[in-house]
């Protein structure tokens, strides 16, 4: 579950970091009594944690996102993005391996909530970019 070092080259194609949003540096999973903890550090300064609340075993695994107060330094993200905030907010992500023939297909689906007075805009911008993430 730990993703040291992430390379810029394994993100190249994300459309998502081409356009400013800050390169993930690394994901560092301990446990903590029962639960699975992952801390994940990104470009500029921004850290969270995602909390495990499903999880099968070489199967797949459903994070659920903990933003603290300093999660986002000033700068980080253009100032109108405001992640837990009253117009957008990231719910979870699910990560399933799928078996094809000899390999394994990695599937990861975002939940998110926008809630805007445009939202016919607003909902499809965050899906290009977190569709993008996705792939």
């Amino acid at each position: 579950l730990d993703t040291p070092a992430i390379r810029p080259e394994e993100m190249a194609k994300g459309w998502i970091y081409r356009i400013g949003v800050p390169l993930p540096h690394f994901g560092r999973t301990e446990r903590r009594g029962a639960q699975l903890v992952r801390h994940v550090e990104m470009g500029k300064g921004i850290r969270f944690e995602q909390v495990a609340t499903e999880w099968s075993e070489a199967r797949s695994v459903r994070w659920t996102y903990r933003f603290g107060a300093d999660a986002f330094p000033p700068g980080a993200l253009d100032d109108h993005v405001r992640i837990g905030g009253r117009h957008f907010d990231l719910i979870d992500t699910v990560y399933r391996l799928e078996p094809v023939g000899e390999q394994t297909r990695l599937h990861v689906t975002m939940h998110y909530r926008v809630s805007t007075r445009f939202n016919w805009y607003a909902d499809a911008l965050a899906q290009a970019l977190m569709g993008n993430f996705e792939s």
